[in-house]
Parts: structure tokens; C-alpha cells; sequence
């Protein structure tokens, strides 16, 4: 295994913890590690999820490349809705009969 795959490795599972410290942010859901035997393992590894996190969230607020969601401009989940139902009808279109 060379070190560029090592690196590779640490990167992915640094943004998996990331993405789980996330996760733990935004609902309030932990990942159940207590089950598993190397528990205290998996509690680092999700201990660095949360410094990975923590330290980007820190960042982010100072960069002057990121700015608060505006309301009515940035709202990609309603845009999303609304091409899934454009998709959705167009889809179901093309099995209704034609008259």
C-alpha cells in the first residue's frame, strides 16, 4: 500500500466522520458505537469527526467566501421539489393514453 492510498484512505474516512458529526448537528442522531466491541475506538474516530467539523464550521463563518442562506434566493430545496415533479409528470405523461 503506498502512501498516496494512505492518504486517500484518511481523507475518506475523516469527511465519513465529518459527515456523521454533521449528521449529529443538525438532528440530534448519534451513531450507536457503545454495540461494538472496539467502542473506544469508534468514539475517537467520531471525536475527530467533531474537532474535522467543528474546525471547517469555524472557517466557513470567517471566510468571506460563504454568507448566511438569503431567503427566496437560495432555496435549493424548493427547486429541487419542484423539478422532481416536473420529472414525475412528464414521466407519468408518457403512459396516459392519447386521444
Amino acid at each position: 500500500m503506498s502512501l498516496k492510498s494512505i492518504i486517500h484512505y484518511g481523507v475518506d474516512l475523516s469527511l465519513i466522520a465529518m459527515l456523521l458529526a454533521g449528521i449529529r448537528h443538525q438532528t440530534g442522531y448519534v451513531f450507536a458505537y457503545e454495540r461494538y466491541d472496539f467502542a473506544r475506538l469508534i468514539y475517537g474516530y467520531l471525536q475527530w469527526g467533531e474537532t474535522c467539523y467543528d474546525k471547517l464550521v469555524k472557517y466557513v463563518k470567517g471566510s468571506p467566501r460563504f454568507r448566511k442562506q438569503l431567503k427566496n434566493v437560495d432555496d435549493f430545496s424548493s427547486e429541487l421539489e419542484e423539478d422532481i415533479n416536473d420529472y414525475k409528470k412528464r414521466k407519468t405523461d408518457r403512459f396516459l393514453p392519447r386521444r
